[in-house]
């Protein structure tokens, strides 16, 4: 990869920063998304600490260059080039859980799956909506995620995060909570360091019993043997986009190795060496055929990253 000036410094910078885990540089992120899709970053970066994840911001940001935060790239679809960027993940190397009264606070890497389990096992519902998808809490706060009639902003009381200049904490009220929206959503260059959930006093064994119900759900309606970015399209108020795709009989509709699930219409999956070309091409089809029927643009839901 033919670098600037300026992206050799900062690899040069960051070859001389101590950290706990070694930083992999040309790193393919097609090891790091859901998608198993992805080209080379010009360096992985895995953070264990909030003081590791502020020396390495601080760093970039005075060297002025890109960099993006992934937890587990569930969510994405990285280009098959290579990306002039630097990733920082924050994933199950930044990731902890205190439980104190009725109230669960996780670092950003935790995963959506271990802070359900934490909530249940201290008798405390509120994230049983959660239980399968594969993501992070820091993932999930920044999407406002949801699932069979929960969403993250049901049980998020705070959010501690980096804003670029100092570390800061907001209340759920002033973090502009809307479908698949956040505060976050708007201010890209924030980086969510925890969460503070405020969960309900229940009885173990039925928080247990409705997470298991939702997580059976799950496996039941959704493709979890094959790499997707989970549901591809936000939901329209004028339609479901999964039924609307489904009514156009276009599940099991391929490009390269790019498909439309049989399963769920809503999902695209990597059916074997699919491209991120092949997804987007699929995309733009699914939209195509959707518009000429309803005259309705769908939105993506799935992040683009390479553009």
């Amino acid at each position: 990869m033919i670098m600037n000036k300026k992206i050799a410094n900062a690899i040069k910078s960051l070859k001389q920063v101590s950290l706990t885990r070694k930083i992999a540089f040309n790193e393919p992120l097609k090891h790091h998304t859901s998608f198993k899709i992805g080209g080379e970053c010009l360096a992985l970066i895995e953070p264990v600490s909030e003081q590791e994840l502020l020396t390495v911001i601080r760093l970039l940001t005075k060297l002025r260059v890109k960099f993006f935060v992934i937890g587990n790239g569930t969510n994405l679809l990285v280009k098959d080039v290579p990306l002039k960027i630097f990733i920082i993940k924050l994933s199950k190397n930044f990731a902890n859980i205190e439980v104190e009264g009725n109230t669960l606070k996780a670092l950003a890497g935790t995963s959506l799956v271990d802070a359900c389990k934490t909530a249940a096992d201290n008798s405390l519902s509120g994230l049983e909506w959660s239980f399968g998808i594969p993501g992070t809490i820091g993932g999930a706060v920044f999407m406002n995620a949801g699932a069979y009639g929960g969403q993250m902003s049901d049980c998020v009381k705070s959010v501690k995060f980096y804003n670029g200049k100092k570390v800061i904490e907001l209340s759920n009220n002033k973090l502009k909570y809307a479908y698949r929206n956040s505060l976050f959503k708007h201010h890209k260059h924030y980086v969510i360091i925890s969460a503070t959930l405020a969960l309900k006093e229940g009885v173990k064994e039925d928080i247990k019993a409705l997470a298991e119900q939702n997580f059976k759900k799950r496996k039941d309606n959704h493709p979890l043997n094959y790499p997707s970015a989970g549901s591809v399209f936000k939901r329209h108020k004028k339609l479901i986009a999964s039924k609307a795709i489904d009514e156009l009989n276009l599940k099991g509709y391929k490009i390269g190795g790019a498909e439309v699930s049989q399963k769920h219409a809503g999902f695209i999956i990597n059916k074997g060496n699919a491209t991120s070309r092949d997804v987007l091409q699929l995309v733009k089809y699914i939209k195509k055929c959707v518009y000429k029927k309803h005259r309705v643009k769908l939105q993506l839901e799935v992040k683009i990253l390479g553009d």
